[in-house]
């Protein structure tokens, strides 16, 4: 019960970089997830928003 509850989407934090809800249980995971989207959205200019 408890893990649904962690991956509704209003609980998850926001990643800055991509604007989606990010599964991450920890900071550090959420950084992780951070740094990874903004070396994505660096390496191509273009943006495709999904």
């Amino acid at each position: 019960m408890d893990k649904i509850r962690l991956l509704a989407p209003e609980t998850l934090p926001r990643c800055p970089v991509c604007e989606k809800r990010v599964p991450c249980f920890s900071d550090r995971e959420l950084a992780v997830h951070v740094n990874k989207c903004f070396k994505a959205h660096t390496k191509s200019k273009r943006h495709n928003k999904r």
